[in-house]
């Protein structure tokens, strides 16, 4: 009887477990691909959210160069380094019913379509400084044109004067006037010295163009004559081409939005319900406030934000819509496939860290060796003259000893960065050999070529300006070595480097910061 009893509890027991089991299983598999989906999903929503914010920077990085390439301009108008070859106070008329004056020159500065000039008060003096300064900003109309050329999306450039009058570009004859309400704009007022003692570029609150073109957002940098505030530059960019930006990228179950430090939309879209404070949103990562996930990932050049907002709700459904049909065979070979893709991605990565420089991405000591021989082969071939170029940084050990180590591999990254600028041909090799040994392979059509092409990546270098104060130069230099070996001359990689490694030294004992050129 007892047997019996302990007979069917172990066939109850073996049956419950073979249902247990079973069901267990899929609970995990189920489960483990629910959480999987939603990282899958989380990283492809920061994925493309990293995408557009790079997209972002590109088209603001473009407007504050270009400004700076316009404070350059002005700067040299100031000192006298440009000119017009006509007085503008010449082409100037009243405009009574605006207490004003307008500029009425069309078409006559170097072939380029002037924009509209327009002041307010009576008409200035033919060689008063409110002139020259008119002059200063009509100078600016090559520039004004080439940004408008390479977005014709950007509604204006102009350039706003304290003197009174703002110069805007392109041309608009009917709705816009300067008044003196132009003064209380963000677009002049951000860059006033009251506002901006700093003298930094300065994007402006979204605000209703003063000009009629809608909405729109400006980066604006002051322009001075020494101490002396002038007036603003700006260059505008609408909300409807960022949101034409935001537009060309897809966010699976999700919404995105281009917010201000502040949390107000520069964008105007349906479904925006932040229930949280913005600033309590960590960059980068995926948090959860309320009936909503956000994401939000700062832009580099303003204190934009691009705020991706999911509903909970959505973002459930769509993970356990993947997970619920997986079975525990679909799991597994599911999680085999990931190992040997994984694995396969490992070795790639094993095979690249092998030939590049891991902090700078170069290509490295082991890589000049393997490359340098085929590269010196087909040069010769082809009958080109070749160059080896060595370079280090000087006094780079005080450099480390005086800031750390990580602040030496910055300064290393810097480094390779703008000599890489320098390099603009694909087959210009640039490697990392050693610590702050760097070695430069390319083919060149003589040696004076070589010799500018050294020179450029030493001021190239230089420009940077990297404090190195205990250095006898106060600031990061190289020194470069290099052999210009012509096509008539057979050297191989070790010997070429063996000559410029002592051109190097060479340049070290000639004082730092130098080139040094030996002929092969």
């Amino acid at each position: 009887m007892d047997n019996t009893i302990i007979s069917q509890a172990k066939k109850s027991l073996h049956t419950f477990l073979s249902v247990l089991i079973p069901v267990l299983c899929g609970i995990i598999v189920t489960w483990t691909s629910y959480i999987s989906e939603f990282d899958r999903h989380e990283k492809e929503l920061l994925l493309v959210g990293h995408q557009s914010v790079e997209t972002f920077n590109r088209e603001l990085t473009v407007r504050t160069q270009s400004l700076k390439a316009l404070q350059l301009e002005c700067e040299q108008y100031l000192n006298n380094l440009t000119q017009l070859t006509w007085n503008p106070a010449m082409h100037l008329k009243p405009v009574p019913e605006h207490q004003g004056y307008k500029l009425t020159l069309t078409n006559q500065y170097n072939s380029h379509r002037l924009g509209t000039l327009t002041g307010m008060g009576a008409l200035p003096d033919s060689h008063s400084a409110t002139v020259q300064e008119m002059g200063m900003a009509l100078a600016l109309t090559p520039l004004f044109q080439a940004i408008k050329e390479r977005d014709p999306d950007t509604p204006w450039v102009y350039y706003t004067s304290a003197k009174g009058f703002l110069y805007l570009y392109p041309k608009e004859e009917s709705k816009f006037f300067f008044h003196k309400e132009v003064f209380d704009a963000d677009f002049y007022r951000g860059v006033t010295p009251a506002h901006n003692p700093d003298r930094v570029t300065y994007w402006t609150p979204k605000y209703l163009d003063l000009a009629g073109k809608g909405y729109m957002l400006t980066v604006s940098a002051p322009i001075y004559n020494g101490t002396d505030f002038l007036g603003a530059i700006s260059i505008d960019i609408s909300t409807n081409k960022l949101s034409w930006l935001l537009d060309r990228y897809t966010f699976p179950d999700s919404t995105a939005f281009l917010i201000d430090h502040n949390g107000e939309l520069l964008i105007e879209k349906t479904g925006f319900d932040c229930s949280c404070e913005i600033s309590s949103i960590q960059p980068g990562v995926f948090q959860r406030y309320g009936d909503y996930y956000y994401s939000k990932l700062p832009l580099s050049q303003t204190d934009w934000s691009l705020l991706i907002q999911t509903p909970v709700k959505n973002l459930t459904l769509s993970c356990l819509d993947k997970a619920l049909p997986k079975g525990f065979v679909t799991a597994l070979l599911l999680f085999c496939g990931i190992l040997i893709f994984r694995l396969k991605q490992s070795m790639k990565e094993v095979t690249r860290l092998s030939t590049i420089d891991s902090l700078t991405g170069l290509y490295n000591r082991r890589q000049f060796t393997l490359l340098s021989p085929i590269a010196f082969d087909n040069w010769k071939r082809l009958k080109e003259n070749i160059a080896l170029l060595t370079y280090d940084l000087d006094d780079f050990k005080l450099l480390n000893d005086t800031y750390g180590h990580p602040v030496g591999d910055t300064v290393l990254i810097q480094v390779s960065q703008a000599v890489d600028q320098c390099l603009k041909r694909k087959n210009d090799y640039h490697f990392r050999v050693g610590g702050e040994e760097f070695i430069i392979l390319v083919a060149i059509s003589d040696q004076e070529s070589l010799q500018q092409l050294a020179e450029t990546i030493r001021c190239a270098v230089a420009c940077l300006q990297i404090p190195n104060s205990n250095a006898t130069i106060p600031f990061v230099t190289i020194s470069i070595g290099g052999v210009y070996i012509s096509k008539d001359i057979t050297l191989s990689p070790e010997q070429a480097y063996s000559l410029s490694d002592k051109a190097l030294y060479q340049a070290k004992q000639l004082g730092k910061n130098q080139v040094n050129i030996l002929p092969g």
